[in-house]
């Protein structure tokens, strides 16, 4: 359990809390005695100890937990929300008006040299279902432009699914090989000043989506990142 700002993460690793017989509902319920009223919830899925559970069943039980207002959770992947997951947005009122759900790219081409798993429809469709659970929900994600093979066709379609989604804010990144991994491999990588043009114009984008987000609600500004 980590803290700063008063705001306290919890990270679920079943495995790693029955190894060290820690009581999760206990330490919060000291962090909330506290005045320490919204936690963040990491799910690393990870599994161990003959514990049996999912992120959905986390949250019900961290939301049933007196003095925590508002409960926020980070996922890395969308194979991670399951339509139970989805379901608790219409269930928990503590679960605050965002959520972070990473797409890398609008592309199913280049999604698939990522060997991400899903496709841009199948992505959409969790959108949709979440934002029937919760209306008016923000969402924000990570990109990465410059992929090798990415086309211009493949960033435009990025940039559509920017547009369609309505994201707030997100995490944009520039491919840059690292060795050793399958990408590092693969040939006809944009040139460094066509990745750059493309995370400028991404950011750009985000920041009119996410001042047109600023003006309609009561939402309080988030920064972008870069890297």
């Amino acid at each position: 359990l980590l803290g700063f700002d008063g705001v306290r993460n919890l990270v679920q690793d079943a495995g790693a809390f029955a190894r060290l017989h820690l009581r999760p509902r206990a330490v919060l319920e000291g962090f909330a005695g506290r005045g320490n009223g919204e936690v963040d919830v990491l799910f690393l899925a990870r599994g161990g100890g003959g514990v049996v559970a999912d992120l959905a069943l986390l949250l019900e039980y961290v939301c049933e937990i007196p003095g925590i207002d508002r409960v926020r959770y980070t996922t890395s992947h969308p194979k991670e929300f399951t339509q139970r997951l989805i379901d608790a947005h219409a269930r928990l009122p503590k679960l605050a008006d965002h959520v972070h759900l990473p797409v890398q790219s609008g592309s199913d081409r280049v999604l698939t040299a990522m060997k991400r798993g899903y496709t841009v429809l199948e992505y959409k469709s969790i959108v949709r279902r979440l934002r029937a659970a919760r209306p008016g929900i923000c969402l924000t994600s990570d990109f990465i432009v410059g992929f090798p093979g990415e086309t211009a066709a493949d960033f435009e379609a990025t940039l559509a699914l920017v547009r369609d989604v309505g994201f707030v804010d997100g995490f944009c990144f520039k491919y840059s090989p690292r060795p050793g991994t399958p990408a590092a491999d693969l040939p006809a990588q944009p040139p460094e000043a066509v990745a750059r043009y493309r995370m400028e114009r991404l950011l750009d984008l985000l920041r009119a989506l996410g001042k047109r987000v600023l003006l309609t609600t009561n939402a309080h500004p988030i920064s972008l990142r870069v890297k």
